[in-house]
């Protein structure tokens, strides 16, 4: 009698389970698109002035809480051209209209092979997207196919999807078209804070073939759906520049986009360490780059840094009619 019931608990228990995991990864984009944030959210607007897509840089370097545009942020810690190729192609092919598409060029995220590191892109995407995400994950070639599986599928983000009412009443004011608030303030560091921070080292010193043909795609969807493409570079603290497999990768980056044309926002330090020159479709600015209170660490702004940085911008944009 304990046998049987036991049986039946544990076939209950399992389909309670497929259908909680079924309903996370058909309903979780609509939780997160009330949050305002996250790629469906911006699928849902229907027709963007600027799209701005990329890694921790964007999401600490880009704020719009004062555009007055129609601007959309899509950010993910380590999002990475190939991922960031497949959710634009989702978008695109879905009806998302875009006149300017930002993409983060942070040039150490070419240089590896392709891996999802955020799971909230996971809870943020539509169904399909999530099966083509997993696919592209499946790629690597240091991924365990089940364990992979099981963590983007059946793991990923269920506390948040339980606790939907508590975290959405708590964080949902922190975001505003996809980034963060103007009430969101980001200290930066001091001189001797900054001196206890190590600078990033690039494993390599070539860019990744996946990831620069990711990048070749996303010029062709951006051509294809008539997209004003730019690639833009968020500044970074002084020291970066030291490491040789940056300025490597970046030049290497640098000049993909130049053989095709594409346009390309650049601080003018980073132009000169890879010795190229400006030219049509490279645009420069300078920076306050040795001022430690406009960075959390060598690659990320703080709220002063990315306010400056945004100023910067939107001169750029006004003179080029981006």
């Amino acid at each position: 009698m304990t046998m049987k019931f036991s049986v039946k608990a544990f076939i209950a228990g399992v389909i309670l389970s497929v259908l909680f995991v079924s309903v996370k990864n058909i309903y979780s984009c609509e939780l997160s698109a009330q949050s305002d944030k996250g790629v469906y959210r911006a699928l849902k607007i229907g027709r963007l002035d600027n799209l701005y897509i990329g890694s921790s840089m964007f999401r600490k370097g880009i704020t719009l809480y004062d555009d007055k545009s129609e601007s959309f942020l899509i950010y993910y810690n380590g999002l990475d051209p190939v991922n960031e190729a497949v959710i634009l192609e989702y978008l695109f092919g879905n009806g998302l209209r875009v006149k300017n598409l930002y993409v983060d060029m942070f040039a150490s995220t070419a240089a590896k092979d392709s891996w999802l590191y955020d799971m909230r892109l996971m809870f943020d995407s539509p169904l399909e997207l999530k099966l083509s995400l997993c696919n592209l994950a499946l790629k690597n070639p240091e991924a365990e196919y089940f364990s992979a599986l099981w963590e983007m599928l059946v793991n990923a983000e269920n506390d948040m999807f339980i606790l939907w009412p508590l975290y959405n009443r708590l964080t949902a004011k922190r975001y505003y078209r996809g980034g963060y608030s103007a009430d969101t303030f980001n200290r930066g560091l001091t001189h001797d804070a900054m001196a206890l921070v190590s600078p990033p080292k690039s494993d390599s010193v070539k860019m990744n073939h996946a990831q620069k043909e990711a990048i070749i795609r996303i010029i062709e969807l951006c051509r294809k759906y008539n997209v004003n493409l730019i690639f833009a570079e968020t500044p970074k603290y002084n020291g970066l520049e030291i490491d040789g497999g940056y300025i490597a990768i970046t030049g290497e980056y640098f000049g993909l986009l130049r053989d095709y044309g594409v346009k390309c926002i650049i601080s003018r330090r980073t132009l000169d360490n890879i010795k190229a020159s400006a030219g049509e479709n490279v645009y420069t600015y300078d920076f306050p780059y040795e001022e430690p209170s406009m960075f959390e660490d060598y690659i990320h702004l703080s709220t002063e840094g990315s306010r400056n940085f945004m100023s910067v911008l939107r001169d750029i944009q006004k003179v080029n009619d981006m």
